[in-house]
């Protein structure tokens, strides 16, 4: 699965960060291009993707096992709360910011080069961690 597919893909609960409140503040906020995303952004973008990830895998099987569109409606509105939750909790990112970078990721290969290496580099590190906590035991 390439970045595009997988960011594509995981970037469902992105999309519901692009909710009325955030699309009322990013007519605000300045737009970002590929350029000015720093390597500092582009970790911080990855440190966020990968908690909302695992949220968005936590919550898609319970969405689509609710019966009614309200249900489902009223789980995607909690976990669209959860993520932006989970991105404010990230330094050197807000929820717009995070909203935009994914934003111009789909569409630009260089940023979207850049976070794939983050993402490949993050997984090594905490494969090597898990490793190294597995032979201490």
């Amino acid at each position: 699965m390439t970045i595009k597919t997988k960011l594509a893909t995981g970037l469902t609960a992105i999309a519901l960060l692009a909710g009325a409140p955030v699309a009322a503040q990013d007519a605000q906020a300045p737009a970002i291009s590929a350029d000015s995303v720093t390597d500092e952004k582009v970790n911080a973008f990855v440190m966020a993707l990968i908690s909302v990830e695992q949220l968005r895998q936590q919550y898609m099987p319970r969405i689509a096992e609710q019966e009614t569109e309200e249900d489902r409606q009223a789980l995607v509105n909690e976990v669209t709360q959860r993520a932006i939750q989970l991105v404010q909790q990230v330094d050197n990112i807000s929820p717009e910011e995070y909203q935009q970078i994914a934003t111009v990721a789909q569409d630009n290969e260089d940023l979207n080069n850049r976070i794939r290496t983050r993402i490949q580099a993050v997984v090594e590190e905490n494969r090597a961690s898990q490793q190294d906590g597995a032979a201490e035991e």
